[in-house]
């Protein structure tokens, strides 16, 4: 097989070996995410750990083989096609299995001692990052084989034509002159040392060059300048992950630079403590230089004496940044919290400073050759590498010019012509299903079907490792062609709130509510305009029934900013409280809402509070199993006159007894009696119900 061949080969299964990896996360955080901690399923991590296996020698000797890696090469593939599993408990099973698998090859293929064959190796991982960019660009930050049933066949059945193909081509060579290719240098006596650079490289990686929006959303701010957009301002970050790779091997000792290194670092103190286009600058920095690292920290890990070993503590250090990530947002329901809230900037800033110890704690002979540098006396030439590197810019530069159009969209929405108008509220569980697969597909269908012209979405923030990184908010703005704001900032440690618009969002602020005990509670409060009538839509996430200091004073907060408001406003959010209780009379009287259907006591998280409009219909939509909570929608119409604010005291469920544009869709059903718990999305809750005036 020809290297150029070979490449594209190992390029997709880089690509595989990555998106493996991050299947695995996902499953455990469902588990932990139902029960508000640790559930004991977070043990299946260990699987990082298998490559250990590889210190025992005659164990060593048989899976290093041609057989064994070809082996392990077809049973990693477990880890996509768990996707098929319906079961999350099966499914995390299947996924581990596949992980422990690619966590051995991965070991054996990087760690080979044939220079040749480690080179390649490698160099398909770096380059399979880049084409997981450029999917993720394509698919609207998702990766295409955790999006949909479709997208993970088509992969798998290349995946395994790809893996065939690679297994014949390493049966097929030939053995001579092995001992020619050996490097018989493996003096790097700090394994330790770069495991721990290394895994913190893999972590940042992970962290900020998996998905090209999360830089965008750390650094995201309110409209009307919203910052940093995914498209086009992501771009710029595939090309400096695209310039990282360049300077890695055009300029390698710039890797070993302490000047460069300085100016990382403060990029991601500037990433870390600023906002907006600045802090955006700080963070493709930092992109630029994980990248061009990736040959140096590599090649310390490679010449390690121990190499087995300095892949477990790689992958140890990369399982501890994720958790330690989950633990600085989820502090409220681990133990030893207290300690670890909102220290994000902490697990970062020690990956640096590994990284710094990593580079200087071993320096390489003047006579001493680069195993992983692309060689002139071999088929991987650095003009192969580089043809392949701009070739993936080039299709990742295609996608978001094929993507612009739907954000065009955006901007040439019908306008408001009067009427009524929907507003509706969904926690979303951050994008997954109660199954654990992603719900983005049958959630956009969900709004476009139930009529609503603004849509709120809770626990909407899954721009984290833990989550794979998915962009919501992007997704649904072009999907939809609808106005989205993001907030508050993913560094910010909240689960997210996101508010979506047909009508233009003129102005907005993002609220981190005052959460001096629990989690930290999100809010957005907007202004839309409805065809030149201004409307206050506020939404908020508030903390946990648990957590009564917090509650008591998220209300009163969201109590200043409605009775602050002059003209027609809608909240439409959480409040963890029954109606009736102290929180609820907070925003409903000292805040000067109105609750759109006091009757209805059967709620506890979402509520449609709203003043300064004629209330006309209200629904409750069941979840369906695309996530835990409901959908709930209000429906109004303006008015200058108080009589008509004041009216609309009859509650009525007939349909055919409100006008056409009062009705609420059908495609949900009619009236709904009781709790619909089962797997369809109706009308549920004694709804729809729509108010007249009682004359």
């Amino acid at each position: 097989m020809k290297a150029s061949v070979r490449l594209i080969c190992e390029t997709f299964l880089g690509y595989i070996y990555l998106s493996t990896f991050d299947g695995l996360v996902p499953p455990v955080w469902m588990f932990a995410m139902d029960a508000l901690g640790p559930t004991g399923y977070e043990a299946t991590f260990a699987v990082w750990f298998t490559p250990l296996i590889l210190l025992i020698p005659g164990l060593n000797k048989i899976i290093s083989s041609r057989y064994g890696v070809a082996t392990l090469r077809l049973t990693s593939l477990l880890g996509i096609v768990s996707f098929y599993a319906t079961d999350v408990k099966q499914r995390l099973q299947i996924v581990a299995v596949g992980n422990a698998c690619m966590s051995v090859l991965f070991c054996c293929l990087i760690g080979n001692k044939l220079r040749d064959k480690s080179r390649m190796s490698f160099w398909g991982f770096i380059l399979g990052g880049v084409l997981l960019l450029v999917f993720r660009i394509w698919s609207l930050s998702f990766n295409p084989i955790y999006l949909d049933l479709k997208s993970n066949k088509l992969i798998t059945a290349i995946t395994l034509l790809v893996t065939v193909s690679v297994i014949e081509d390493d049966f097929s060579a030939k053995d001579d002159d092995k001992e020619s290719q050996i490097v018989a240098t493996k003096n790097n006596k700090h394994w330790l040392i770069s495991g721990l650079s290394l895994g913190s490289t893999m972590f940042l990686q992970w962290v900020f060059s998996n998905e090209v929006s999360v830089l965008c959303r750390w650094c995201v701010t309110p409209f009307p300048d919203t910052g940093p957009m995914p498209n086009p301002h992501g771009a710029l970050v595939l090309f400096c992950v695209v310039l990282g790779i360049m300077l890695s091997f055009t300029t390698p000792h710039l890797a070993y630079s302490f000047i460069w290194w300085v100016v990382a670092f403060i990029g991601t103190c500037i990433l870390l403590y600023s906002r907006s286009y600045l802090c955006f600058a700080g963070g493709l920095i930092l992109v630029t230089y994980i990248s061009s690292i990736s040959v140096a920290i590599y090649e310390r890990a490679w010449k390690s004496s121990c190499f087995p070993s300095t892949i477990t503590i790689a992958f140890a250090v990369k399982l501890f940044g994720a958790v330690g990530l989950v633990w600085c947002t989820a502090f409220n329901f681990l133990p030893l919290g207290i300690f670890t809230r909102e220290r994000t900037d902490v697990i970062v800033l020690i990956c640096m400073l590994f990284i710094l110890i990593g580079l200087f704690s071993y320096t390489l002979k003047q006579d001493e050759k680069q195993t992983l540098l692309p060689d002139e006396s071999t088929g991987l030439v650095p003009k192969l590498i580089r043809f392949f590197v701009i070739g993936l810019f080039v299709m990742g530069i295609g996608g978001f010019v094929t993507r612009y159009p739907n954000l065009v969209k955006v901007h040439t929405l019908k306008p408001f012509k009067g009427g009524t108008f929907t507003i509706g509220v969904w926690a979303f569980r951050l994008g997954h299903k109660n199954d654990g697969l992603p719900n983005l597909m049958d959630a956009t269908k969900i709004i476009q079907e139930s009529g609503a012209d603004v849509f709120s979405i809770i626990e909407s923030d899954s721009s984290k490792p833990f989550m794979n990184n998915n962009d919501n908010c992007a997704f649904f703005e072009e999907m939809l062609g609808w106005y989205c704001d993001f907030g508050v900032s993913t560094k910010d440690h909240t689960w997210g709130t996101m508010l979506l618009s047909k009508y233009p969002i003129i102005r907005s602020s993002h609220h981190s509510l005052p959460s001096p005990e629990g989690e930290i509670a999100p809010g957005i409060s907007a202004v839309i305009d409805f065809g030149g009538t201004h409307v206050d839509v506020i939404t908020a996430h508030f903390g946990n029934d648990g957590d009564d200091l917090d509650r008591k004073l998220q209300a009163q907060y969201i109590a200043n900013l409605t009775r602050e408001t002059e003209g027609p406003v809608v909240y439409v959010g959480y409040l963890t409280s029954r109606p009736g209780s102290r929180d609820y009379k907070e925003i409903t009287g000292r805040g000067n809402m109105k609750d759109i259907d006091p009757s209805d006591a059967s709620r506890f998280c979402l509520y449609v509070l709203y003043n300064r409009m004629i209330r006309v219909g209200y629904a409750r939509i069941s979840h369906g199993s695309l996530s835990d909570t409901e959908v709930q929608l209000g429906r109004f119409r303006f008015s200058k006159l108080q009589s008509e604010l004041d009216a609309s005291t009859k509650i009525t469920t007939d349909p055919e007894s409100v006008p056409a544009d009062h009705r609420f869709s059908p495609i949900f059903g009619g009236y709904g009696v009781g709790h619909n718990g089962g797997s369809t999305n109706s009308y549920h809750m004694n709804t729809p119900k729509y108010f007249i005036d009682d004359v």
